[in-house]
């Protein structure tokens, strides 16, 4: 599950890109992401079983900070790390979520961190850092560049920390994935609130992609999220490193990218952590 929902992510790149290119900005998506994922998970949730809607009020501030923190503010890093520093140094700094997720995971939830786990770490860390060609970028990022790209990292890593705790709770998987996703949808509109796309700009194509968009993140979401029903955190975490080797594949098949040396060893790097991952 937590291999298909990389390749749901590593995918809705592609959808990402066609709504920039149609000049709807990074925090508009945000926005789009937030809301419409809200509104199918409300819809799902009114035809089957509306006692998912229920939630104790001590328990509220777990789900607030799953929607703050894994998509507000995960969101609002990683765009602000996107303006200023290079594309690839983002990809890296935001791939750190993994190292977080298991360095928690040890911490509050007492998982082993196994010889395998390290060698996974570290081949995935080696195979990100090759396939975003950041050792052919030149000159120095700022302190502001680095401290927000690592935030997107830190913020997405908590997210399987919180979602964990939350399943201790007794919640299952609709009613964690809608209160997240309700806080997400309340906080990006208020945030972002000038970057709220107008209805003329979903001309048909661009209508496609941003529903497309929509069900492959939601599709993740919930593969991702109920996987950690079965396996550590730490472990999925580790797993997630699948995404950017899907989207460096996808770069190649679908935009014409050069493959190039750096690329296959990052890929097969990737391959290699998540096998270790999965012998852990």
């Amino acid at each position: 599950m937590v291999a298909a929902s990389s390749l749901l992510w590593g995918s809705s790149g592609v959808f990402v890109r066609q709504l920039n290119q149609a000049g709807i900005s990074a925090r508009s998506v945000v926005i789009i992401k937030s809301c419409a994922i809200f509104l199918l998970l409300l819809l799902i949730i009114l035809f089957t079983d509306r006692t998912l809607f229920r939630i104790r009020i001590k328990d509220l501030p777990l789900f607030m900070a799953s929607g703050i923190m894994s998509v507000v503010l995960y969101n609002y890093f990683y765009c602000e790390s996107l303006a200023v520093n290079p594309l690839s140094v983002t990809q890296i700094l935001s791939n750190t979520a993994p190292i977080f997720t298991i360095i928690l995971s040890v911490l509050i939830f007492h998982e082993k961190m196994t010889g395998k786990k390290t060698a996974a770490v570290l081949c995935c860390v080696v195979g990100c850092t090759l396939i975003s060609g950041l050792f052919d970028q030149h000159g120095r990022i700022t302190a502001y560049g680095f401290l927000t790209g690592l935030g997107s990292g830190l913020c997405y890593g908590v997210y399987g920390i919180l979602i964990k705790e939350i399943y201790r709770k007794k919640y299952g998987l609709l009613t964690t994935l809608f209160h997240t996703f309700l806080t997400a949808a309340i906080v990006s509109v208020i945030v972002f609130y000038p970057y709220i796309p107008a209805v003329s700009v979903f001309k048909p194509a661009v209508a496609v992609s941003a529903l497309t968009l929509v069900v492959f993140t939601l599709g993740g979401s919930l593969l991702y999220t109920n996987a950690l029903n079965y396996i550590d955190v730490g472990k999925a975490a580790i797993i997630t490193y699948l995404e950017p080797a899907f989207a460096g594949m996808l770069g190649i098949i679908l935009y014409q990218e050069s493959i190039t040396v750096s690329l296959a060893a990052g890929i097969a790097m990737i391959l290699a952590g998540v096998y270790f991952a999965a012998a852990a």
